[in-house]
């Protein structure tokens, strides 16, 4: 069996006993070649993470919808309330708060709106050139990590949405940026993306803390790595969601991860990760993704419609054999039973 085969299962997979320092660093042109991808699809079975230094547009357009943003969460709720379109298909988009239970608060900037979302004054435009970057940067990498994992380039093509094309919303994917704003010091709590992937940009303040792949309960900095203390302005994080891992059969397991807020409320950490994910109306299929596997165990994972594993129904997030393998990584996940 090729290593690009092999599901990140029990009888498949040992966890490296070594520190995650330093973090696989490439370029979007090293994602242009086999050598590239294959680097990046090593970093994610091994590490969890990648760093990607990313074209110069991206970390100036970035910056200026963060300054955009501090100005928007600086303005009474009242106004800022205004901005949320309220309950969509799946997901609220918009300005959501959650700064009575969980100490945060957001702008989600999705690539597909509801009608009803009015964009903030001086937004659209800083968010536009923010999102436009980050998403070509992250179908960048998920196109490496599915050539270099075999996979089928059309149908991993077709779950993304079509830019030129018109979509209902209850079938466009959910990919947006999210822009938080953390002015508490509460946890945002260990989980696991239900992404294709995930890419984000340097925080204004050290906070994402990432599980190394070794089944230890990461209760102490020793076994975890903040990938913000290693990023400079222009790289971003990369590392998959439930989505890939599914449609991967395990060969990509999805990071655990969290979001610590910092301890002063004068200084609220901003972030903008950008979340890539398949259309809702799309349908993961292990084997039609890529018919070479021949693992038993992967070939037997039945169709799953993208809006279910983002529901969660019937807890499936939890449900797959690589994350039932008893070594523990999953265990301390709090969004699992429930999609937040």
């Amino acid at each position: 069996m090729k290593p690009a085969e092999r599901a990140w299962g029990r009888s498949r997979w040992r966890p490296p006993r070594r520190a995650l320092l330093p973090l696989q660093l490439l370029t979007m042109a090293d994602l242009e070649t086999p050598s590239g991808g294959a680097a990046l699809l090593r970093a994610l079975q091994r590490d969890g993470l990648a760093l990607l230094r990313a074209p110069p547009p991206l970390a100036p357009a970035v910056s200026r919808c963060l300054a955009v943003c501090r100005d928007f969460f600086a303005l009474p709720a009242a106004e800022k309330a205004r901005h949320g379109a309220g309950p969509g298909s799946g997901q609220q988009h918009g300005y959501m708060s959650m700064l009575d239970d969980g100490g945060s608060e957001c702008l989600e900037l999705k690539l597909c709106h509801d009608a009803a979302f009015e964009w903030p004054p001086r937004l659209q435009r800083a968010a536009a050139a923010a999102v436009r970057a980050l998403l070509g940067a992250a179908r960048r990498a998920l196109e490496a990590v599915a050539a270099a994992l075999g996979m089928r380039r059309a149908y991993v093509a077709a779950l993304l949405d079509d830019a030129g094309a018109s979509v209902r919303l209850e079938e466009a994917s959910h990919s947006a940026a999210r822009v938080w704003c953390y002015t508490r010091g509460v946890r945002s709590g260990w989980h696991a993306d239900n992404t294709l992937l995930t890419v984000a940009p340097r925080g204004t303040a050290v906070g994402l803390r990432c599980r190394l792949l070794d089944g230890r309960r990461a209760s102490t900095p020793r076994e975890c790595v903040y990938p913000e203390k290693l990023m400079e302005p222009d790289q971003l994080v990369v590392f998959a969601g439930d989505a890939l891992s599914y449609l991967s059969g395990g060969r990509v397991p999805a990071l655990v991860h969290e979001v610590i807020p910092p301890v002063c409320n004068d200084h609220p950490r901003l972030s903008m990760p950008f979340f890539l994910r398949a259309r809702r109306a799309a349908v993961l299929e292990p084997q039609a993704a890529s018919p070479h596997i021949t693992d038993p165990r992967v070939r037997s994972l039945p169709p799953l419609r993208v809006s279910d594993l983002e529901a969660n129904v019937r807890n499936v997030r939890m449900s797959w054999f690589w994350k039932q393998d008893g070594m523990g990584y999953y265990d301390c996940c709090e969004w699992h039973p429930d999609e937040k």
